[in-house]
């Protein structure tokens, strides 16, 4: 599971490069070159912010079951059958995957605000 958690800062990391590339190879073509060479397209603090927060939401989504899949094992079997009951109303398959995305809200939101300042610090000293 170590390794499969790894993909979070890999995901995020490796989205933000790829659409940073984009945003600025646009822009680039958009606007005429400079003289000296020099100051070429960089994105803003507030685009850094809003891409890193793009980029970390797409992380956390695509790798959270996996971290509450770890926190359940580590947790025990006993504690997670005494919650987990079908309760005959919704398919078994749709009442795992809501479990699996049980917590997200408050993880996507530290997760996201987090990286996204992360990225707009950064972007701001490069």
């Amino acid at each position: 599971f170590n390794l499969a958690l790894c993909w979070n800062p890999a995901i995020a990391n490796t989205c933000f490069d790829r659409l940073k590339s984009v945003i600025l190879q646009h822009r680039a073509l958009a606007t005429p070159p400079r003289r000296n060479g020099k100051g070429g397209p960089s994105l803003t603090s507030f685009e850094a912010f809003a891409l890193g927060a793009l980029t970390k939401a797409i992380a956390v989504l695509a790798t959270y079951p996996l971290t509450r899949i770890k926190t359940i094992l580590q947790v025990g079997k006993s504690q997670v059958d005494a919650d987990s009951h079908n309760d005959g109303r919704r398919p078994l398959a749709l009442q795992l995957l809501r479990k699996s995305y049980t917590g997200l809200g408050s993880q996507l939101f530290k997760a996201v605000l987090q990286s996204a300042l992360m990225f707009a610090a950064k972007e701001r000293i490069e």
